[in-house]
Parts: structure tokens; C-alpha cells; sequence
């Protein structure tokens, strides 16, 4: 299909005409969209193991972080007294809270990355009934 049976007219109404459709934006965005398509498997067989590699990984979604905080129930070095521990995996920062069990659910620690993290329901049931808390 030419130019022109694409426009659905015989005839370029001026000289330049076919100079500003093949520099239009539009066609020209186009055009690269339908060579890409066309052409895409094609350029990706071609690549080098290496970049096709890193194709591959800037394609993939991000993966789950190796890094995790962890809450466990534990009694305190000196006084023995129940304390919920806090460790952060990536930045191995500690957390300490020796509250009431009722308070434990709304403690949110932000130290890193990660983003905050809060105690688990489990470690908090854990806390109070292990070491005789009431809420």
C-alpha cells in the first residue's frame, strides 16, 4: 500500500507534502511501533547473552526482599523481666518493648527501608500469656 492509498487521495496537494508525512510525529511514532512489533523477537534473539539477561530482569517484577524484621518473646538480659525483641535482617537494628500486651498492637517501628513494621498478633499473645500479662 503506498503513501497516498493510505491518505485515500490520488495525488499530494503540494510539493512538500510527502516530506511533512514522513517527518510527522505521529507517523513517525507509529511507523516505530509497527517495526518494533514486527521486529522485536527478531532483535531479541540477536542480543548478547549478557543483555539479554538484563532484558530480562528490567522485565521481571522486583524480587521479595531477603531481608525481614523478626519479633520474638524473650526475657530481658539483666532483670529477666518479659520483653518482646524486635531485629531487623537487613540494618540488624533492635527493637525492645516491655509494655502491657494491650498496648503492644499499636507499636509501629521505622528504622530502615524496609518501612515501619508492627508486632505480630501472635508474638503479642505469645507475650501475655507466657509471662501471666493481663490486656
Amino acid at each position: 500500500m503506498s503513501i497516498l492509498e493510505a491518505l485515500g487521495i490520488s495525488e499530494f496537494p503540494a510539493p512538500d507534502s510527502l516530506n511533512k508525512v514522513l517527518n510527522d510525529h505521529l507517523v513517525a511514532q507509529r511507523a516505530t511501533e509497527l517495526a518494533v512489533e514486527h521486529f522485536a523477537a527478531e532483535a531479541i534473539q540477536k542480543m548478547h547473552p549478557v543483555e539479554r539477561q538484563a532484558l530480562i530482569k528490567r522485565i521481571s517484577p522486583p524480587p521479595k526482599p531477603l531481608h525481614q524484621v523478626g519479633w520474638k518473646v524473650q526475657p530481658g538480659l539483666q532483670s529477666g523481666k518479659p520483653r518482646i525483641v524486635g531485629n531487623c535482617g537487613r540494618c540488624g537494628q533492635d527493637c525492645h518493648y516491655d509494655g502491657k500486651p494491650s498496648a503492644a498492637k499499636d507499636v509501629t517501628w521505622s528504622h530502615c527501608s524496609l518501612g515501619p513494621s508492627r508486632i505480630s498478633e501472635a508474638v503479642i499473645e505469645t507475650y501475655a500469656a507466657q509471662f501471666g500479662f493481663t490486656s
